[in-house]
């Protein structure tokens, strides 16, 4: 998601930026006299890049285009520039004139559009929201590993006919097998033990996170303030909490809840053809973790929300998929936080889900009266225009 800002002429040097994960190419161009400069240089030769950007006139503009790992160049060029935009790859490539994306084409168009146009700035996160993403995505990561061993390790003890504890982690595993090792043969029973020290340095790991994410919210009040914000439903935990502060960075970049849902990559897609609308699958941009939180996140409220409990319950019953369900609540769980951050609102549970239900029926009543007397004035007009 970007938004189109527009480049300060007063710059004597547009300088773009096709970076690669191991070389960029530079292109350059001088306001006055239109000459262009390009150079392709290695991404180590980090020396040789601050020399080749400090060679021009200032005011210098800057502007690289996006991807993953962008992070260390931006950081670099800062100090130097008088004016540094990071551009979406996607509206760049949509801006005329369209041309065939090679290195130095791209870099020789970003800088002709900073000269001459708005450019479709991506948004940059701080360092504090950087390193909690870093954070949360580790999390996800582990998470997802300590799960499929849990997986192995149930299965391991199913082949036995032991059904084991209820909650599987390092604590619980150790008594269970002190008490029950005698099941397994040797090698089964290495097996295991193996599987539960991974586990054990799985929550040593998580444990080291949640420590270093504590302390960077504690030295921010906004963050701080934000994070009570997003963990006001009773359902979301400080974890998740801290997962969707992160990846969603600046709430106030977008402009609706709608772009908050396309952005989330949670809204399916739809084909067109002949006038037929096909509904796809969702369209998964944006970040993974995200969308892991809040499918979590959406799935807990479930449990304490009556009113999000019953919605649940009448989509899996509507769509016999809990999976589609699940996803229509994260996707719902996406729009109602960004409502309270920009709000500066915390949640209010529902306890009657009926009551819910009757005012916003009467919300999406009002709202169709008000679109048919816009339509009937339109239509008054057009007569008054004719006659």
């Amino acid at each position: 998601m970007s938004n189109f800002v527009q480049v300060s002429s007063h710059c004597n040097t547009f300088l773009g930026i096709d970076l690669h994960t191991t070389a960029a190419t530079y292109a350059a161009i001088d306001a006055a006299s239109d000459t262009l400069k390009k150079v392709t240089i290695p991404n180590h030769c980090t020396g040789k890049i601050l020399r080749f950007v400090q060679s021009f006139r200032k005011p210098l503009c800057i502007g690289i285009e996006s991807m993953g790992s962008y992070y260390w160049l931006w950081d670099m060029l800062k100090p130097i520039a008088d004016e540094i935009h990071l551009l979406d790859a996607l509206d760049l490539s949509k801006i005329r004139p369209r041309m065939a994306d090679t290195d130095k084409i791209s870099a020789t168009k970003i800088a002709q559009i900073m000269k001459t146009e708005w450019v479709p700035e991506s948004y940059v996160p701080p360092v504090e929201i950087r390193h909690l993403r870093i954070l949360g995505r580790q999390w996800h990561r582990i998470t997802e590993e300590a799960t499929e061993i849990k997986s192995v390790m149930r299965w391991q003890m199913y082949q036995v006919n032991a059904r084991g504890p209820k909650i599987i982690n390092a604590a619980s595993m150790h008594r269970w097998m002190t008490g029950h090792g005698h099941k397994f043969n040797a090698l089964e029973a290495q097996m295991l033990w193996q599987n539960c020290e991974r586990i054990q340095t799985i929550e040593r790991q998580r444990d080291a996170i949640l420590r270093e994410v504590r302390l960077i919210i504690r030295a921010n009040e906004y963050l701080e303030n934000r994070l009570k914000i997003i963990t006001s439903p009773k359902g979301i935990s400080e974890v998740l909490g801290f997962i969707i502060m992160a990846e969603f960075g600046d709430f106030h970049r977008f402009k609706n809840a709608d772009a908050v849902a396309c952005w989330t990559g949670l809204t399916e897609r739809t084909h067109i053809s002949n006038r037929q609308k096909y509904p796809g699958q969702i369209s998964k941009a944006g970040s993974t973790t995200l969308r892991w939180a809040l499918s979590e996140a959406a799935f807990e409220m479930t449990k304490f929300d009556a009113r999000f409990r019953q919605s649940y319950e009448w989509l899996v019953k509507r769509t016999g998929i809990k999976g589609k369900a699940r996803t229509a609540m994260a996707r719902r769980l996406a729009r109602i936080i960004w409502k309270m951050v920009i709000s500066e609102t915390p949640f209010k549970a529902t306890t009657n889900p009926d009551t819910a239900y009757k005012r916003a029926s009467q919300v999406r009543q009002k709202r169709k009266n008000n679109q048919l007397k816009r339509k009937e004035h339109a239509m008054e007009k057009m007569q008054c225009v004719m006659t």
